[in-house]
Formats: structure tokens, C-alpha cells, sequence
């Protein structure tokens, strides 16, 4: 496993160690796994979810229409809608629509069909719906509107990958920024979201944006304020300024962090499956691409015969 930190592995050491595992050791091609299930490892590795496709969608659609312009508009959202579709139809029948996976951009594996989720078109339903329903939001609720194009009218800068940040405890943090503006007052970071609004701010992704903008701009935290908008409702929270005491719990919880997976990487690299604990909650297990390999797996599914080159498991016990 690299030696970095980022959002989305805070949510997996969060939700579960035993998909984290999986993710960062078993489906390396360098490290030792159970040589029976290691190739499948790898292969559920590129599957996703309805709502992780449907928010990946959204997120390209906000950028190829902020990068290139209102011209862009109609192109991207019907790329991005079909992109969509295709998963769900390469997905209900992967032998059927074999061909698919010739494309220059091939379809991926959603894990609620490839698991015979009896709720998967539901899902997928409801999926392209917040997908629809955020482009339309983003495109025509008035606030949202008045968002970016403020922002986008100065200095500006959209999905910016975070590098070049110091090191903490020697682990690199990485990150993405959806939206980032300048002017001659602050640095404005917007965050966008799929679903409604509710939860809290992530420490880890403040510290990050704090972080950023004191590198790139050479500006004090109490400089900097964050917006999230929830596309699936249409709220537009009110700027929240970053100062010392955000930055300071950021990097208390980052450390905690790095200091259990530096605990853990010495079993991740010998293959030591049983030390990272399942999270034995069915919700989480429904939602993981792993649970077919999982034997402590609570998802109650088990996968189903594709012509994807997967081999079928037994359900676990």
C-alpha cells in the first residue's frame, strides 16, 4: 500500500478494515493473498456501485460543462447519462452484451446486479434519477447558479487534484477539490453532492483545502471558507470559514489514521486476512464489492454466473 492518506481511505478504515484489505492489499499484484481468490479480488476491484457511478457522472458533468462552457452542455449531459446506462445494461446481462467491454471506454461491473440484489433496478432507478435531477440543479436552481458562476467569473480552478502538500508521520495526503475560487478577499472551496443535505463536514477533507490554498495562495486558513451543495435538494450551505482549531483537529484525526494503518500494513503485506475485522453490518456488506469474497460477509447475496470471467463462490456460511 502507498504510504498516503486520503478521503477515501479514511472511509473504508471508518466503515470497514476487512474492505479495506481487500482494496489496498489483496488486489495488489505484489503482495501475497490467498492465490485461489486473488484474481478475483483484483477483478471486483473495478467494480462499483449505482449511486458511486451515478455521483462519478455528475461530478464529470460539472466539469466538462465549468471547463468548457455552456456550448458543452447538451454533449455532456447526454454523455453522461448514457455512460450510465450503459453500466446498467452491460450490468443486467454481461454475456448478452459481451461486446461492450470492446469499447473505448468499457462499461463497468455494478456490484447490485452482478450480487442479484433483488432491489438493483430499483437502486439503479433511483440512481439515474439523482443523477438527472442533480445536473438539472446544478444547471437551473437559482442559488446554485449564482454559485459558480461567481466563482468561475475570477480565478479559478475545477477538480483540483491535491498534491505537493507536506508529509505527515511520512505518509502523503491526496485529495481532489471539486470547485476553487479566488478573489481579492478569500479563496472559496464548493464541494457538490449527490444526495440531500445532513452529516458534517469531513476533519480530513478541511485540513486538506486549508492546506492547499496556504501552498497554492499563500493565504491563512481564516482566509479560506467551504460551501457544500447537496444537488439532490438543492441546499446551498452557508461558507464556513477555516481557522486554526478546524486545521488543528484535521491533522489530530489524520494522525490517528496513519498511525493504524502504519499498525496494520505489516499483516496487509503478508496476506493476514483475519486481522482486519469485518464490520458484520448488512448495510455495509450490500454496498461492498468484496462480499462475495467475504466469509464473514452479512450482504446475504452471492454472486451470480457472468460471462466476465468471475468465478462464482458459495454464499457465505
Amino acid at each position: 500500500m502507498r504510504r498516503s492518506h486520503s478521503y477515501s481511505k479514511r472511509e473504508l478504515l471508518n466503515s470497514c478494515l476487512r474492505q479495506f484489505f481487500y482494496e489496498y492489499y489483496a488486489a495488489s499484484k505484489k503482495l501475497p493473498f490467498d492465490s485461489a481468490r486473488k484474481p478475483l479480488v483484483q477483478k471486483l476491484k473495478e467494480f462499483t456501485g449505482v449511486y458511486l457511478l451515478a455521483g462519478e457522472k455528475l461530478h464529470w458533468f460539472i466539469e466538462q460543462f465549468l471547463k468548457k462552457g455552456p456550448s458543452s452542455r447538451d454533449w455532456a449531459e447526454r454523455t453522461s447519462t448514457s455512460g450510465f446506462d450503459l453500466a446498467v445494461r452491460y450490468s443486467r446481462d454481461p454475456e448478452a452484451n459481451a461486446g461492450l467491454q470492446n469499447l473505448a471506454y468499457p462499461p463497468p461491473m455494478l456490484l447490485e446486479f452482478y450480487y442479484g440484489d433483488p432491489r438493483a433496478e430499483e437502486l439503479a432507478e433511483k440512481a439515474r434519477e439523482a443523477l438527472f435531477r442533480g445536473v438539472r440543479r446544478f444547471l437551473e436552481h437559482e442559488p446554485v447558479k449564482k454559485l459558480w458562476s461567481e466563482i468561475t467569473t475570477g480565478e479559478h480552478y475545477v477538480e483540483q487534484r491535491v498534491g505537493g502538500l507536506p508529509k505527515f508521520d511520512e505518509f502523503g495526503i491526496e485529495g481532489q477539490i471539486d470547485l476553487v475560487g479566488r478573489d481579492t478577499e478569500r479563496v472559496r472551496v464548493v464541494d457538490w453532492k449527490l444526495g440531500v443535505s445532513g452529516g458534517s463536514h469531513d476533519s480530513l477533507q478541511m485540513l486538506i483545502y486549508g492546506l492547499w490554498a496556504e501552498k497554492k495562495f499563500r493565504v491563512e486558513p481564516s482566509q479560506v471558507s467551504v460551501r457544500r451543495v447537496f444537488l439532490g435538494d438543492g441546499t446551498v450551505e452557508p461558507d464556513r470559514p477555516l481557522d486554526r482549531g478546524i486545521m488543528v483537529v484535521g491533522k489530530a484525526r489524520m494522525l490517528q489514521d496513519i498511525e493504524l494503518m502504519k499498525e496494520l500494513d505489516p499483516y496487509g503485506r503478508t496476506g493476514m486476512e483475519e486481522v482486519f475485522s469485518p464490520c458484520h453490518r448488512e448495510n455495509v456488506c450490500r454496498q461492498c464489492k468484496y462480499q462475495g469474497i467475504c466469509p464473514d460477509s452479512r450482504s446475504g447475496l452471492a454472486p451470480k454466473q457472468t460471462s466476465a470471467s468471475l468465478m462464482v463462490l458459495p454464499s457465505p456460511v
